[in-house]
């Protein structure tokens, strides 16, 4: 039987996975009911150049804190934790810099105003997200509440606001997702206490050591492999087609927080047990085996629920929506079932076998993109990102049958 504390523990990262995502998908409503269609396929593009950025920072810097942060000392994770934080601020430095470089190559169709609306969102999404991990990776899950709840509260009363009074268009929506950052920062530097510094930086480029630029890669495959098609679909079919993919996987997002919050609790507990893959193995696939069966549920219920909600905001593009909501279903039963798997590689350091897998996703996506697209539209676009997601799994299934086949079968 769980312990009281270990209960109280899964419920609080539970609960803040589900205020990070159940607020992901009201501001997506809000959006879309709000600044309508057209705004909302502008800042749904932004929204997957943030993730772009998240999944470099959450592989290079932040995850890797709550896979090694378990085994370190206490004054050992300080100065991890501090370094972290310089590295963070230094990568939103960079993040402004590639926005003023950049810019324009968009400035015929972004105002500047929106342009840097969008890069301070996305710098202080980035400073988030990572003080966000270090407190659920050092057991603090009721401050990582807190500081998700002032964050996403006061967005979701801001983008609410701005619906009732008709007054959301793209530049007041990203200055009320860029502000309600700020308090929350606020309250979470005061909680962690980081030192930023050269030394204390290097100290954590030196301890992730090449692990690091293997996440790092992989992130980078991995982002290009999965958003791919829904590039290729809003550059080929449009953005309204890009509109209503998105608001398709936004629409599982009440499932995603299950499996976020599943990913931030094991993954810790995965780590410390590092030195025991037997144990490691045993705790994986009892994990997996429990999540599985209630995936299936909520896949179906998250389906039934999705159609009638999304039809409410853009009802002509039913039948797209039908397509979109099946294909999601497969892709995620196939994410839960490799979920395991991919604890396993991230935990065991296998990092280049993350990063070999994912170079098959991209050259499959490459490869495929144009002939599934154009040959079967948005039911060629749930196709590539299934068949793509079939072979990293199976490739990652292969490595850890044959580096540790007593213990994983």
């Amino acid at each position: 039987m769980l312990s009281a504390n270990n209960k109280t523990a899964k419920i609080a990262v539970l609960a803040d996975q589900a205020v990070v995502s159940g607020s992901a998908i009201l501001t997506q409503l809000l959006i879309v009911r709000g600044a309508g269609l057209k705004d909302y396929g502008v800042y749904a593009a932004a929204a997957l150049a943030q993730l772009f950025v998240l999944s470099l920072q959450q592989a290079g810097i932040s995850g890797m804190y709550m896979v090694i942060a378990p085994s370190l000392g206490e004054e050992e994770r300080s100065r991890y934790r501090s370094g972290m934080a310089g590295l963070l601020i230094a990568g939103g430095g960079l993040i402004a810099v590639a926005a003023l470089a950049l810019y324009p190559l968009f400035s015929a169709t972004i105002s500047a105003t929106s342009w840097l609306l969008m890069a301070a969102t996305m710098i202080l999404a980035t400073l988030q997200d990572g003080a966000r991990r270090v407190l659920v990776a050092d057991a603090q899950y009721g401050k990582a509440l807190i500081t998700d709840s002032i964050n996403n509260g006061l967005q979701l009363l801001g983008l609410g606001l701005l619906v009732v009074s008709g007054s959301a268009t793209l530049q007041t929506v990203l200055l009320a997702c860029a502000a309600s950052f700020v308090p929350a920062l606020v309250y979470a530097t005061l909680v962690l206490k980081p030192a930023p510094g050269l030394v204390n930086a290097l100290y954590v480029l030196r301890t992730n050591g090449r692990e690091s630029v293997w996440m790092t890669a992989s992130a980078l495959l991995q982002w290009f492999a999965g958003n791919f098609y829904l590039v290729a679909a809003g550059w080929w079919l449009g953005t309204a087609t890009l509109a209503v993919l998105r608001l398709g996987q936004y629409a599982f997002g009440f499932f995603n927080v299950a499996l976020q919050a599943v990913e931030n609790y094991v993954l810790p507990k995965a780590g410390a047990l590092t030195e025991k893959p037997e144990q490691m193995m045993q705790y994986l696939k009892q994990t997996g085996s429990r999540l599985i069966p209630a995936a299936g549920v909520m896949l179906v219920v998250t389906a039934l629920i999705a159609m009638p909600v999304i039809q409410w905001l853009q009802p002509a593009n039913t039948a797209d929506l039908s397509t979109v909501l099946c294909g999601l279903c497969g892709l995620y039963v196939l994410v839960t079932a490799g979920y395991p798997v991919r604890i396993a590689l991230r935990s065991l350091k296998h990092s280049n076998e993350f990063f070999k897998g994912y170079v098959l996703s991209a050259v499959t996506a490459l490869a495929t993109a144009w002939m599934l697209i154009k040959g079967w539209q948005l039911a060629g676009v749930m196709t590539g990102l299934v068949l793509t997601q079939t072979i990293t799994l199976t490739y990652w299934a292969g490595i850890l049958q044959k580096k540790y086949k007593a213990i994983w079968k």
